[in-house]
């Protein structure tokens, strides 16, 4: 048997950060903090790779082959935000540029050597701090993935995007 595939790999990303935020409730209600930090590290990731897989998918289902999707994050999202109803999304640019700035602290860190001076309210640990720490909550977390189910069904409802093809299916050929 043959089969013609549509695989949409957005699904897998939004389920991934889905299922770990749905762990770290779970943790918490159940007071086991274990590993709590590191799960909300790892759901902060899952919701940055989603959401900039939400607008290269968006950015090539309104653009196609003019799309670029090399080029800087910013600029696709300028690109694609002038082409859908995005406004009514609360804190959308702040949440993605959160993230990004997540993403990038993660992912393109280098190792560094600098003072930090304790301010009257912090303990020791807080030289510690990474910048991404303020992210690290469930309300965070879960304001994000608010924000992001709200920008995929614009993208669902945008019908040069789902002609592009937003479901995996397969169907049997030949």
């Amino acid at each position: 048997m043959k089969f013609q595939v549509k695989y949409n790999p957005h699904s897998d990303l939004a389920n991934l950060a889905q299922y770990q935020l749905d762990g770290i409730e779970k943790k918490q209600k159940s007071k086991d903090n274990i590993g709590l930090g590191l799960d909300m590290q790892a759901c902060l990731i899952s919701q940055a790779f989603l959401a900039e897989a939400l607008v290269n998918m968006a950015g090539f289902g309104l653009f196609r082959e003019n799309f670029k999707e090399k080029q800087s994050y910013y600029l696709k999202r300028q690109q694609v935000f002038s082409e859908l109803s995005v406004e009514h999304i609360t804190d959308l640019n702040s949440v993605l540029n959160a993230l990004q700035s997540a993403r990038n602290d993660l992912a393109h860190a280098k190792p560094s050597r600098y003072e930090y001076e304790l301010k009257d309210n912090e303990n020791e640990f807080a030289v510690f701090n990474r910048p991404f720490d303020d992210l690290l909550n469930v309300d965070f977390l879960k304001h994000t993935n608010k924000v992001l189910d709200e920008l995929w069904l614009v993208i669902a409802n945008n019908e040069l995007i789902e002609e592009y093809g937003l479901i995996t299916s397969a169907v049997e050929v030949g």
